[in-house]
């Protein structure tokens, strides 16, 4: 399953509690990055427990960016 955005991601990980679990973070951080994007010092962990590709969330982390700059959804990570 190719991982395009931050719903496939999340798809291929169960729920966002449990990516935060992994990462020793909140929930609502994670929730965060729907908006602001995977920050990188996440990504060797994802991807090492994931198997998530380095193209492949640098493309997610720039399209949560470009979603939330054109209003299509909150700071929070909700569909407007």
């Amino acid at each position: 399953m190719a991982i395009k955005t931050f719903s496939d991601l999340i798809k291929k990980v169960g729920s966002t509690t449990k990516l935060a679990a992994a990462l020793d973070r909140t929930q609502y951080a994670v929730d965060r990055w729907r908006s602001q994007g995977i920050p990188p010092e996440h990504w060797a962990a994802i991807m090492d427990i994931y198997g998530v590709s380095l193209q492949e969330l640098h493309d997610i982390s720039e399209i949560c960016r470009k979603d939330y700059k054109s209003g299509k959804i909150s700071y929070h990570g909700t569909k407007k």
